[in-house]
């Protein structure tokens, strides 16, 4: 393992081949986790029959991979900071190998559960540092292309996962999807073995003990925010409590240490502050959108699980298609503005969503959910190049670590508000999940228009 002391030293060792392939081998990382999200997210409903359980409780195979991978993000990225990024990152396939096995053969909830915590943790050393890695292969110039390019592919496998989730289910029980991440993290190890490339280490210790305090502060709170949505309201105080007591030991224990796990200083710039709220509104948003379209679809519309899959696809697929061009875009126009623009035209597309009429044709669902792709796809590579490049490249890991939590926190309080939203309006829930994704779409919105008047 190389050990880099300044930036130009990384680039300057590897020749343009080697940083190509190093930057297509991440992205084949990035591919296969949003490949497992979109499979999941399809079988929920699949898997809330076959067990027996409320689709409230069926939630939990989401949220406590939420849990898992918002605890471990930070922790992680600090990991990779001291050992370097790609033995984090190989760790994280190991893990996923082995996670995914175990759902795979998972006879309960509980068991299926607490697999799925464990593959987020393994998500959060591959999905974490993804974008820091990125920052430090990527040429000058070429941060936006290569964040587009990212987009790009996490969305094509976002959108592949459900139409993969609905021919599988067609042919087998639930338990089979799980075995197509296994497989898929075994050839991305035996890739990045050969070309995923070393980048800047620090020389700082790792202190354990404020690792353990991070990742008990982020896991107790988004734990109080999914019970408190389903009613437990003492677990939900005593969840939020415990977070906010690790919080507290984690800001002092870090005061003055070289192990900086959470890093204010950061996130004391206006700019960087309001980039990562925008992302997290956002995340919700996409959160709240992908968990209730296989219900909305399946249980509301009434279309089979094939078509679900095929139905899903339009945006993910246009949002991907469109993420290299918001990249390259954001080089040369304001991202912040781009941002706005792409996050207001989802909330368009998700208000025709919820007008769609009571037994829809496959096309009136599926130009309405283009054009949520549209947005996403003009929204997410500037928002992500404004984040990335917020700081110096020597904390891009803390950064990329910082954008990953906010995006996983708006992804898990999604899930906690589907689960909660389920819970209180039954039936109707699917709509009125929608109508508070929409509300985050503005708010999201919002944030970027006073970030892009401020500069």
């Amino acid at each position: 393992m190389l050990v880099f002391r300044h930036p130009e030293q990384a680039l300057a060792h590897f020749t343009p081949q080697a940083r190509w392939w190093g930057l297509a081998i991440i992205l084949v990382n990035v591919a296969l986790m949003n490949l497992d999200t979109g499979i999941v997210n399809a079988t929920l409903p699949t898997i809330s029959v076959s067990l027996g359980v409320d689709d409230s409780a069926a939630i939990w195979v989401i949220s406590a991979y939420q849990i898992a991978m918002v605890a471990s993000l930070l922790p992680a990225a600090s990991l990779g900071e001291l050992i370097g990024l790609r033995r984090v990152m190989l760790t994280g396939l190991s893990l996923t190998v082995v996670a995914s096995l175990l759902c795979f053969v998972a006879p309960s909830l509980t068991w299926l559960v607490a697999a799925r915590a464990l593959q987020g943790m393994a998500t959060a050393c591959i999905l974490g540092l993804s974008m820091a890695m990125m920052r430090s292969i990527a040429s000058a110039g070429r941060l936006g292309t290569a964040l587009g390019m990212n987009a790009f592919v996490g969305g094509v496998a976002l959108a592949v996962g459900p139409l993969l989730a609905g021919i599988v289910l067609s042919v087998a029980n639930w338990h089979w999807v799980f075995l197509v991440n296994s497989a898929g993290a075994l050839f991305a190890m035996g890739v990045s073995l050969r070309h995923l490339l070393p980048t800047l280490r620090s020389i700082s210790r790792y202190d354990i003990v404020t690792a353990g305090l991070c990742a008990l502060s982020l896991a107790a709170i988004v734990y109080g925010l999914n019970v408190a949505a389903q009613g437990g309201a003492i677990l939900a105080v005593a969840g939020c409590v415990i977070g906010a007591i690790a919080l507290a030991g984690l800001v002092r224990r870090q005061a003055g240490s070289e192990a900086v796990f959470l890093d204010l200083e950061l996130l004391r710039q206006p700019s960087f502050a309001i980039a990562i709220l925008v992302s997290n509104f956002a995340a919700a948003a996409e959160s709240l959108g992908f968990i209730v379209l296989p219900f909305l679809l399946q249980r509301t519309f009434g279309f089979s699980r094939v078509e679900m899959g095929l139905l899903i696809m339009p945006w993910p697929v246009l949002a991907a298609t469109l993420a290299p061009l918001s990249g390259v875009l954001s080089d040369r126009v304001s991202p912040p503005l781009l941002s706005a623009m792409g996050i207001i035209v989802v909330a368009i597309g998700m208000c025709l969503l919820v007008s769609a009429p009571p037994a829809p044709t496959m096309l009136d669902v599926a130009w309405r959910l283009a054009i949520c792709g549209i947005g996403f796809g003009l929204f997410q590579s500037p928002n992500m190049r404004t984040v990335m490049s917020s700081g110096p490249i020597e904390r891009s890991s803390r950064i990329g670590g910082i954008s990953s939590v906010s995006r996983n926190l708006g992804q898990a309080a999604g899930a906690a508000l589907v689960a909660g939203l389920f819970v209180a309006y039954g039936d109707d829930g699917t709509r009125a999940v929608l109508w508070v994704a929409i509300t985050a779409c503005v708010l999201a919105a919002s944030l970027s228009l006073l970030r892009w008047s401020r500069r």
